[in-house]
């Protein structure tokens, strides 16, 4: 019996796939989805907490249900876009990408771990860089 046709991907996977990203643009795109995310949580939990009644309780729950949707469908699509991701092959953070990250990090809202893991290098790595100890800006785990 012959197997069905694999569902091809969607548009945006193949456009993906097709283009060539910086590391940097990966990165930007990680982080993101990570804020999307985040900020669908707040706008959840606002809506959890905001005062309603009888003349606004129906548009407070549909905005509610609208940002399960929302947040259901990132869920779905997230991993389909991270596997359409390229990878970065083991090579070095340019001075571009150093200079980036040390910004994010300073910024006090991301963590090495969480930068190594947008830019796909280990948390050795980014502490180096975080701490001008740029000896070795090569991917590693």
């Amino acid at each position: 019996m012959a197997r069905p046709p694999l569902p091809s991907p969607p548009a945006y996977v193949a456009r993906a796939e097709n283009h060539e990203m910086s590391r940097s643009q990966v990165a930007g795109l990680r982080r993101s989805m990570e804020d999307l995310r985040e900020n669908l949580n707040n706008v959840q939990n606002h809506l959890l907490n905001a005062r309603f009644d009888e003349t606004n309780v129906t548009a407070v729950a549909e905005q509610f249900m609208s940002v399960a949707r929302l947040r259901d469908a990132l869920s779905d699509t997230s991993p389909i876009i991270q596997s359409a991701l390229p990878t970065s092959n083991g090579a070095r953070l340019n001075e571009r990408e150093r200079q980036e990250i040390t910004g994010l990090y300073n910024t006090g809202n991301y963590t090495q771990e969480r930068l190594a893991s947008h830019y796909g290098v280990s948390q050795t790595t980014i502490h180096n860089v975080v701490t001008d100890q740029d000896d070795n800006s090569s991917v590693g785990t």
